[in-house]
Parts: C-alpha cells; sequence; structure tokens
C-alpha cells in the first residue's frame, strides 16, 4: 500500500469527517479511486463505523445524461434514499473530468454536497443540473478529487 494512500485515508477519516464508533458511513467513488476506498473502508470499520461502498462509472453516468428522459434523470432509486437518510456522513471520491463547481453546493457547515433531489445528502455524484438543491444540512459530507 502507498503510505500516501493510508495518509490520505487517516486525515479523510479521522479528521474530515471525524469517523466514530457506531457511525454509518456511504463510501462511493470511481474505480479509478479503488486503492482510497479500499484503505477508507479499512480505516472506518477499524475506527468501529458501519462502512458501505458504492461503485460510480462515469461512462455510465455519461449514457444517462445522453439517453435518459427527464424522468429518468430525477428518479432516485428507493434503496438509495434509505441509505442517504439513514447515514452519519458520506464519502465521494470523483474523477477530475465530474469535479466542476457547478455540480456541487455546500451544506450550512460549509461541507461540500451534491443535490440528491430532496431525499437527503446524495447517495451519488451526479452531473445532473435539474436536480434541485439538497435540503439536508446535517450529515457530514465530503467531496474529493485525486490527483493522479
Amino acid at each position: 500500500m502507498d503510505p500516501r494512500v493510508k495518509r490520505h485515508a487517516e486525515v479523510l477519516m479521522r479528521y474530515s469527517l471525524a469517523l466514530k464508533k457506531g457511525d454509518k458511513l456511504i463510501i462511493q467513488g470511481e474505480h479509478f479511486t479503488l486503492p482510497l476506498i479500499k484503505e477508507c473502508y479499512r480505516l472506518a470499520l477499524e475506527l468501529g463505523a458501519h462502512p458501505q461502498v458504492k461503485i460510480l462509472n462515469s461512462e455510465l453516468s455519461e449514457i444517462m445524461m445522453k439517453q435518459g428522459s427527464d424522468q429518468q434523470l430525477t428518479f432516485i432509486h428507493e434503496s438509495d434514499k434509505v441509505a442517504i437518510k439513514t447515514a452519519d456522513a458520506l464519502l465521494t471520491s470523483r474523477s477530475p473530468a465530474r469535479a466542476t463547481p457547478r455540480y456541487s453546493s455546500y451544506s450550512s457547515s460549509g461541507w461540500p454536497r451534491t443535490s440528491c433531489g430532496g431525499a437527503g445528502p446524495c447517495s451519488r455524484a451526479s452531473p445532473m443540473p435539474r436536480r434541485p438543491a439538497c435540503p439536508c444540512p446535517n450529515m457530514r459530507t465530503l467531496s474529493i478529487t485525486p490527483v493522479i
């Protein structure tokens, strides 16, 4: 394991998200961030949290943006809504191509988050500008863009 990845995960879990025992954490990111996702997952378990991982794919998101109807673009699966409403923290590792400011907003606590369509803090980083801003400021949320 690259010691920089290990240190980055430590900073994210212990400091940025202040993860603690019993916290429910969603970790999501694209396949090229898998080393960081795995280390964050390992550390979350070590800290006593309950991590859940979701691997994202920008090619699938692009297909949705090009071919999805308005209804499909705004639809949120029930399982995502439940995960969002019950999670204490969210870590999203996005590709540099998707990390433009127009796709994210900031909660009242200053943590970055993306729009979720009103279901709570986002279950996924989404380049869907048609979604309304998220009204839920209570989840510790962090979006990062790794430099590769």
